[in-house]
């Protein structure tokens, strides 16, 4: 009967060693998915104000051709520069809503609400 203990809690501790190996794998597997999904999600360079350097939310589209933050580019103009941001050449103050990129940074936020953060 002794003997049949001591198999016993062999099999226990084999047993405890597997799980513990399965749950060590399952960890490697869980962080390098974290790894993929932190490499998909990266925001592109599009999405960020060339001012601030933040995710858009309310995009417009200046003279020069380049999408700004309402408020950064709004606030540059305000501080008296008539300059563009990205190339420092003189344009005009209007603004033009750019709802084509406000749309795929909304999808985006979407499928990674992570780069919200």
């Amino acid at each position: 009967q002794q003997q049949l203990q001591l198999q016993q809690q062999q099999l226990q501790l084999q047993h405890q060693l597997v799980l513990q190996q399965q749950q060590r794998q399952r960890e490697q597997q869980l962080n390098e998915l974290q790894q993929r999904i932190q490499q998909l999600s990266v925001t592109p360079n599009e999405f960020l104000c060339p001012i601030s350097g933040e995710i858009m939310e309310d995009p417009v589209v200046a003279r020069d051709g380049h999408s700004y933050e309402r408020a950064q580019i709004e606030q540059w103009f305000a501080t008296g520069r008539h300059t563009s941001p990205k190339t420092n050449v003189e344009i005009e103050t209007d603004l033009f809503p750019n709802t084509q990129l406000r749309t795929l940074i909304c999808e985006f936020l979407e499928r990674n609400p992570q780069a919200a953060a």
